[in-house]
This record gives C-alpha cells, structure tokens and sequence, in this order.
C-alpha cells in the first residue's frame, strides 16, 4: 500500500496510535481524511508522519468531539507545500504557525477552533486562497479584513462566531468576493460600510441573524448599483 494516493475516512481507536504510526509508510498520499483524534494519544504521532508527506494536495483532520483538542501545532517542517485544502475540525490552541507556510493554499476550513485572538484574519496573506469558512472557530469580538489581504478571496462563510460583535471590512478589501454567507452570530450587529465596496459580491445568504443585522445589510446595498442577490432565511444547509 505504499503507492496509495487517498485515504478518506479513517477513524481511529480512540486510546492507540497504531493506525497513526502506519501511515509514516504511505508518503505519496495526495488526499487523507482521519478523524476521532485525540491530541493527549495521537498528536504529536499524526504531525511526524503527515508532515514527511510531499504529495498532499487535501487534507482534514477531525478530532473526536467539538471540545477536543486537535494536536496539530506540533508540525514544524511540512513538506506538503502544494496542499490545496485544508480543513481542521476541533479546538486549537493556538493558530498553527505551519499554515502561514502553505502559498499554494485553495481553500481552508476551520471548526470548533474557539480561537480568541484575531490570528484567523492572518490567512489572508495567503496568496492563492479562494475559499475560507469559520465555523464556530473565532470567539474574539471584532474579525478584521484587511485592505491588501485576501487578494483572491472568492467564497466566504462566517457560521457560529459566538462572540462576534464587529465585522470590519476595509475599502479594498476582499475585492474579488463573489459568495458571502453568514449566519448564527448572534451579537453582530455591527459591520462597517466596507461592505458596499465589494463590486464582485454575486450572492449574499444571511440566516439565523439578529433583525438589527439584516436591517443593516439591506440598507448598506440599497441604493447600489452592483447590489448583489440577498437571501434571507431562518436556517440554511451548511456543511462546514
């Protein structure tokens, strides 16, 4: 099996690192998909053999439950610099410096991360990022974008951000932004009128938000001339 290219789907033995260990043989793996990881048993274990593989161009990684720490800060050298997507799902205790390593990066997504600091708008110094979704992986008050960062930022999701009570967005920022959904966060009322600047903007799915949020939205767009499609809804099919 040491010319396998995808491994989906391996749950492993909640209390052994066996499975984990054998996977240091299998270095040309281009997509691997493992979750019910704990980080105390599998963490360091997962990190020595994943970041040996070259060939990685997807890769996820789930912990056993939302409030499980997900041990992955201990990659120091990946040499899966051409992955194109990358979804973590579980607490971090910190951002992964690691991933600031990954310019070839498509595509990123973060759950149950319960960051606190605005560590998850550094990623938009990724230069090939297209893709981001945040679900419930921010509890900091106020998430930032930039002008001069998320460059080629086409599809954003923001679900579950607890804490969230503003959203910047900066003149110039997220110039090339075609899909923006936002729901579930429940404090945000607040976003600056960066919004209105994003020229792209194609479609906009706002649900399960304060009346005062979507108020706010439908009056920044008002009386835009690249207005894009709102939808408004109580519960949305998300899959992040």
């Amino acid at each position: 099996m040491k010319n396998l290219h995808t491994l989906a789907a391996v749950e492993v033995h909640p209390r052994k690192v066996g499975v984990i260990k054998e996977l240091q043989e299998l270095r040309k793996l281009s997509m691997l998909s493992i979750t019910n990881l704990s980080a105390d048993v599998h963490g360091r274990t997962l990190c020595s053999c994943i970041e040996k593989m070259e060939n990685l161009k997807q890769l996820s990684i789930f912990s056993s439950s939302e409030n499980e720490i997900l041990g992955v800060q201990h990659i120091s050298s990946p040499r899966f610099l051409d992955l194109q997507f990358l979804g973590l799902k579980g607490r971090l205790e910190r951002f992964p410096d690691w991933i600031m390593k990954l310019q070839n990066l498509r595509g990123l997504q973060l759950s149950f991360s319960r960051l606190i600091n605005n560590a998850v708008a550094s990623v938009g110094d990724l230069p090939n990022l297209v893709f981001l979704a945040l679900n419930q992986a921010y509890d900091g008050e106020e998430l930032h974008f930039d002008e001069g960062r998320f460059l080629k930022l086409k599809e954003l999701h923001l679900r579950k951000l607890k804490g969230l009570q503003v959203l910047k967005i900066d003149r110039g920022a997220l110039l090339r932004l075609e899909i923006f959904k936002i729901g579930d966060c429940q404090k945000l009322k607040v976003v600056t009128t960066g919004i209105q600047s994003l020229e792209k903007l194609k479609d906009l799915t706002i649900y399960d938000m304060p009346v005062e949020f979507t108020d706010v939205i439908h009056g920044y767009f008002r009386d835009v001339r690249h207005a894009p499609y709102i939808r408004v809804c109580s519960q949305f099919d998300q899959q992040d």
